[in-house]
């Protein structure tokens, strides 16, 4: 039966919860491919993910964490690619909402975690209101799950994908981006918008939002200054993250957080 849940209109994706659209109900061919289906929705039965190596670049294969017995909360944030000295975030607890539209924020993302809201999450608001925190903490919450993701900012995806221009693996780095499970790109817009960056930005995210229901389903958490109609963003990119059908756009307001409140006052440390 959870083979089957994943091809029934509106019904939750049995492999990650996030809602499927309607498509009709089943047709022939679905029920004829209902056996080659992987049951596995991380590994694809293959026994291992990818994920990207803790020192140097590259990817390495971990015992998938769905098949196995699963890793704790703290081994697989640690392979999120998450600073160290942000891991303390990758809490929805720990978010300490201002104002009503960070509330809803906040429960917002309590919904897209259980999979109750389509699978591609824009947060996009001025700086300091919390976009990064509600973005790491999706991903802790998942890793509770036992799901891998992996972190990386708009301007480190380029840096990694320029040295691996240079090591001659771009092809395997770009296709691991495209095809992770669970990718939080953040701050989206602050790339140099060079034509390179800019074409692969949107063959990025135009494949993961058009691939997004899968199976398998990819997952996506970007975070952005900008508002998709923002003159900043490229028409095409912009195009995309107006997809409500795939994307769940949050919209934060509020003052600078980072200038009125401590860690203490935030919930992290002491």
């Amino acid at each position: 039966m959870d083979r089957l849940a994943a091809y029934l209109p509106s019904a939750p994706d049995s492999r990650m919860g996030h809602a499927k659209p309607n498509t009709g109900g089943l047709q022939a061919a679905d029920v004829e491919s209902l056996d080659n289906v992987p049951v596995c929705p991380q590994c694809h039965d293959r026994g291992w993910v990818s994920v990207a190596k803790t020192v140097g670049l590259g990817f390495e294969a971990v015992p998938c964490p769905a098949c196995y017995e699963r890793p704790k909360r703290e081994v697989i944030l640690g392979r999120c690619g998450i600073p160290q000295d942000m891991i303390e975030m990758c809490r929805l607890d720990t978010y300490r909402p201002q104002t009503p539209r960070q509330h809803q924020a906040l429960a917002d993302c309590r919904k897209w975690v259980n999979g109750q809201l389509p699978p591609v999450l824009l947060l996009v608001g001025p700086v300091g209101v919390g976009k990064s925190h509600l973005s790491l903490a999706v991903l802790g919450e998942l890793a509770d799950k036992g799901i891998y993701g992996h972190y990386t900012t708009s301007v480190g995806l380029f840096d990694r994908l320029k040295k691996a221009i240079g090591a001659g693996d771009f092809d395997d780095i770009w296709a691991w981006y495209c095809a992770n499970g669970l990718l939080a790109l953040s701050d989206l817009g602050t790339q140099h918008h060079t034509d390179f960056e800019q074409e692969r930005l949107f063959e990025l995210i135009d494949h993961r939002i058009e691939t997004a229901f899968g199976p398998p389903v990819l997952l996506t958490v970007i975070t952005s200054n900008l508002h998709p109609t923002d003159s900043g963003f490229d028409d095409r990119i912009a195009s995309r993250l107006q997809n409500r059908r795939v994307v769940h756009r949050i919209e934060f307001d509020g003052p600078d957080m980072r200038r009125r409140l401590t860690p203490k006052a935030w919930g992290i440390g002491g």
